[in-house]
């Protein structure tokens, strides 16, 4: 499947032994050829977490599949999870159109990961409220959006036998995304409802997705989006 890169997020992981040594009397970077900014622009601080060390989450190019294309335009599905969220944070019935998952999608993510030259080249796109081909159930009303999730139809279409597993990155991982300590793959969120209102579908693999309840915050986050050529 052919790859391209578009846009930053926060993914892999350093430690502050990675930056700089402490001779006991002073400092020294170990990367002297990059001032590194500590703050959410270039590089994540997380007080404490793994290992009992602070560590940074540094923004790197997000590698994309490309599922679908023409002439014009791409239509892009991460390669690796790129965060944990709920599909919305209370469990109730709901749907993509009122989830809290796309708000953070088209709000904090797009701000987060992509310069206005980037969003420029994203399409607002009609994301169809499509019939569950499992459960003959539709999930809401058709939405515009500029970064979505794919829905069940999209799966069976795109990844389905074409694709082993997805891996998160560490900066998921370590933000709670449940992942195989064999293989590393983790489940992640489609759009679509499974089994009951309250619940949405998750892939799981390359030939199956099953549901949780949409206030499990512990699937990854594949954004997908269509951008200009």
């Amino acid at each position: 499947m052919k790859e391209l890169k578009f846009g930053t997020y926060w993914q892999s992981k350093k430690s502050e032994g990675e930056f700089w040594t402490f001779d006991g009397e002073e400092c020294t970077w170990k990367d002297e050829d990059h001032d590194w900014t500590f703050d959410d622009e270039e590089c994540l601080y997380v007080e404490g977490s793994t290992n009992h060390e602070d560590n940074y989450y540094v923004k790197e190019p997000i590698e994309w599949l490309v599922l679908d294309e023409d002439d014009e335009k791409a239509l892009l599905l991460s390669k690796y999870a790129l965060d944990a969220k709920a599909y919305n944070e209370e469990r109730k019935g709901i749907t993509w159109e009122n989830c809290s998952l796309r708000k953070w999608l088209n709000s904090e993510f797009l701000g987060k990961a992509f310069c206005e030259e980037e969003k420029a080249r994203i399409i607002e796109t009609t994301v169809k409220a499509d019939i569950n081909p499992n459960l003959n159930d539709t999930t809401g009303k058709d939405t515009l959006d500029l970064i979505f999730l794919l829905n069940a139809k999209d799966f069976e279409r795109y990844l389905r036998d074409k694709e082993n597993g997805c891996k998160g990155t560490a900066y998921c991982c370590d933000n709670g995304a449940y992942y195989n300590d064999e293989n590393g793959y983790c489940q992640w969120w489609l759009r679509s409802d499974c089994f009951g209102p309250d619940d949405a579908a998750a892939a799981c693999s390359n030939d199956y997705y099953y549901g949780h309840g949409v206030n499990f915050s512990e699937y990854g986050v594949r954004p997908a989006l269509w951008i200009k050529k």
